[in-house]
């Protein structure tokens, strides 16, 4: 998945791809919401699918 969007992605904008020079480490992120907000339908929705996407873009663990 993550080859398509850059594939995607670069159709769109002057990119190129670099292997680094030195070892990269994961990165990991976290959603934050605020309490009013954690009940709310869209917002349901909306963190749902970014924990999809990322699910799908990362190795899988294991």
């Amino acid at each position: 998945m993550k080859w398509l969007l850059l594939g995607l992605a670069r159709e769109r904008l002057p990119l190129t791809t670099r292997t680094p020079p030195v070892a990269v480490e994961p990165v990991t992120g976290s959603l934050v919401w605020h309490e009013r907000t954690h009940h709310d339908p869209a917002q349901q929705w909306l963190r749902q699918n970014v924990r999809d996407a990322c699910r799908r873009l990362a190795p899988s663990a294991g």
